[in-house]
């Protein structure tokens, strides 16, 4: 009976004073991983200036940073916290939260201040690399450039090969890409450690998978994962590799969309004297959710119907 008393004790001492993963907890850090997912979940609110869902679904990593403080009197500066996530190779997935410091400083005739929410996009190895060193400055190398906005946007392929890191802020309203010269990135190691309750740097974490996803970042992951795989999945529903000389119901250059009512609107391209005698200039075409956030006005198109001459709705849109 006294051994067992004796463990019983020593469990409480063990629990009591040395925290583990699953029973450390820390406001702060929580509140910040909180934050950006507010952050990151309002950059995607508004489709026509949220950041493009094809770079989420094939950039490298992603920084948000929650209110980065800037203040200018003469000498001017900025500072602020934020966390780092990574995709893995193999399932795409999004993995557990590293943390991030930002901060930089001018000179010369300004005064003020002014809070901004920072999310930097990382698109190749070297940008992660980069964003992983110790101090890294933002835009020394011409690696930073401001991104481009709206749901289904087609980032150049100049973009995504040579910008290792896109960036975007919001001080007020929408987000929309900025080139930040000058910030300073660090790695936060003390809260990684903090928060995983071991001393860990943010390449253990990012890079050596020494840590699992823990309940308080669950949420931001998950908001990754959803954005990340919606771009993949609106992609295989359009085919853009077709032949041109796939035949087609209708043919013609998209005027006008409808989100209300999922439907484009479409004029027909095809020469007079080739056209029907009796054909519309113009159809209305309903097309699934999904087809509709991969096309934009002026996309040339092919549709197939599946009812033609009733309904108009498309069995199949194909881009040419």
């Amino acid at each position: 009976m006294k051994k067992i008393i004796g463990f019983i004790f020593i469990g409480v001492l063990l629990s009591t004073f040395i925290p583990t993963a699953y029973s450390y907890t820390n406001p702060e850090l929580d509140q910040r991983i909180y934050e950006a997912k507010i952050v990151f979940a309002e950059a995607m609110a508004t489709p026509d200036q949220s950041i493009p869902e094809e770079l989420l679904a094939k950039c490298k990593a992603i920084a948000v940073y929650p209110s980065v403080l800037k203040g200018a009197f003469l000498i001017g500066g900025r500072y602020g916290k934020g966390v780092v996530l990574k995709r893995d190779e193999n399932t795409h997935a999004w993995g557990p939260v590293a943390f991030s410091t930002i901060g930089g400083g001018s000179f010369g005739l300004q005064i003020g201040g002014e809070a901004t929410d920072l999310i930097l996009v990382i698109m190749n190895e070297r940008g992660l690399k980069s964003l992983l060193s110790d101090n890294f400055t933002l835009g020394v190398d011409g690696s930073v450039a401001a991104g481009p906005v709206g749901r289904s946007s087609e980032a150049s392929t100049d973009l995504k090969l040579k910008a290792g890191i896109i960036s975007y802020s919001r001080s007020r309203g929408l987000f929309g890409g900025l080139a930040l010269d000058g910030a300073v990135l660090t790695q936060d190691n003390n809260s990684n450690s903090s928060y995983y309750s071991r001393p860990l740097t943010s390449k253990d974490i990012l890079l050596g998978h020494a840590v699992e996803i823990q309940p308080s970042s669950r949420e931001l992951v998950d908001a990754l994962n959803e954005y990340s795989t919606r771009w993949s999945k609106r992609e295989k529903s359009v085919d853009e590799n077709m032949s041109a000389s796939t035949p087609a119901d209708y043919e013609g250059e998209i005027e006008a969309i409808h989100n209300d009512e999922n439907e484009i609107l479409v004029l027909d391209t095809t020469p007079l004297e080739k056209r029907p005698k009796d054909a519309a200039a113009e159809k209305r075409i309903k097309v699934d959710a999904a087809t509709l956030a991969t096309l934009k006005v002026g996309d040339h198109v092919k549709v197939d119907l599946s009812t033609p001459g009733k309904d108009n709705k498309a069995h199949k849109v194909i881009k040419v």
